[in-house]
C-alpha cells in the first residue's frame, strides 16, 4: 500500500508531561532536544535515527548531539534493530528514576521487536497524526473494564469521535488463514461494544492491520473476505521496512 507521507507532527509529546517534573529534574535534562527525544522514547518505547530525522522541531545535528549526551550519561541505551540500524530506549537507571515499568527498559527480541518497530513506524512516519489512546482513557470511552480490553486503540488529530484499532501481523511465519482469523476475532470482539457499534454506523471506527509484504497482505485479505465480517472497514498497511527485522525463517507469503 502506497501512502503519501504527511509532515511529521509530535502528536504524543504530551506523554512526557505525565512524568512528574521532579523526576525529570533528577535526571538533569539540560536541553529541549533532550526532552523531545525522551518524550518520543517514553511514548513509543523506542526510536531510531530516522524518527528524529523526520522532525522539523530541531536540526538533525542538534538532535544527534542530544542523543549522544543522553547515551553518554547512560540515560538511553543503543541496541541493534537490524543490520545497519540501531534503536534507542531508556536505560534501567532512567526507567527507575522516572518510575516507569521495568519493561520500558527491557531489550526487544523476536516478534516483540517487530511489533514495536511497526508501531513506531505507524505513529511517526505512516500516520503521524495518529495518537495512541491509553488504556484508562479507552476504558472511560467505551465503558469496558480494562481487564477485557486489548492495547492498540488510537485517534487521529483533527477528529473528535473517530477511533481506530491497530494490529500488527503476529503470524508472519504461519499460513494466511491464521492471520485472517486473528483479524476476524478482533472485529468480532470490538463490535460487541455498544460504543464501537455506534461509531461504526457513523463511519467513526476502523481497523488497521500491518504486515511486511504485499503478497502476504493480499493472501490474508483474500481469506478474510470469506468471513461474515468481510465488510468491516479494515485498512491494510504494508511496511517493507519490517522485512529487515523479521527473522529470515518468517519471511513467508
Amino acid at each position: 500500500m502506497s501512502l503519501e507521507q504527511p509532515p511529521f507532527t509530535f502528536a504524543s509529546t504530551a506523554t512526557l508531561a505525565a512524568v512528574e517534573e521532579s523526576r525529570l529534574q533528577q535526571l538533569h535534562i539540560r536541553t529541549e532536544p533532550e526532552r523531545l527525544l525522551l518524550s518520543l522514547i517514553i511514548t513509543h518505547g523506542l526510536i531510531t535515527k530516522a524518527t528524529w530525522e523526520a522532525s522539523n522541531a530541531y536540526s538533525n545535528q542538534e538532535l544527534s548531539n542530544a542523543m549522544w549526551r543522553l547515551t553518554r550519561r547512560k540515560l538511553v541505551v543503543a541496541r541493534p534493530l537490524c543490520v545497519g540500524t540501531t534503536y534507542f530506549m531508556l536505560s534501567k537507571f532512567a526507567a527507575s528514576k522516572l518510575e516507569l515499568p521495568p519493561t520500558s527498559a527491557k531489550a526487544l527480541e523476536g516478534d516483540g521487536k517487530v511489533r514495536a518497530y511497526a508501531r513506531l513506524l505507524f505513529f511517526t512516519q505512516y500516520y503521524p497524526d495518529a495518537v495512541r489512546v491509553s488504556k484508562d482513557n479507552i476504558v472511560t470511552e467505551i465503558g469496558q473494564c480494562s481487564s477485557g480490553l486489548p492495547q492498540g486503540f488510537f485517534r487521529r488529530q483533527g477528529t473528535r469521535d473517530w477511533l481506530g484499532f491497530l494490529r500488527v501481523d503476529g503470524h508472519m511465519m504461519g499460513v494466511p488463514m491464521r492471520s485472517a482469523r486473528s483479524l476476524r476475532d478482533d472485529v468480532i470482539r470490538m463490535v460487541a461494544f455498544e460504543t464501537v457499534k455506534r461509531k461504526l454506523k457513523q463511519a467513526n471506527f476502523g481497523w488497521f492491520w500491518i504486515t511486511a509484504r504485499q503478497s502476504r497482505a493480499d493472501a490474508v485479505m483474500t481469506q478474510f473476505k470469506t468471513f461474515d465480517v468481510r465488510n468491516a472497514p479494515v485498512t491494510v498497511v504494508v511496511m517493507p521496512e519490517l522485512l529487515a527485522v523479521v527473522p529470515m525463517k518468517e519471511r513467508t507469503v
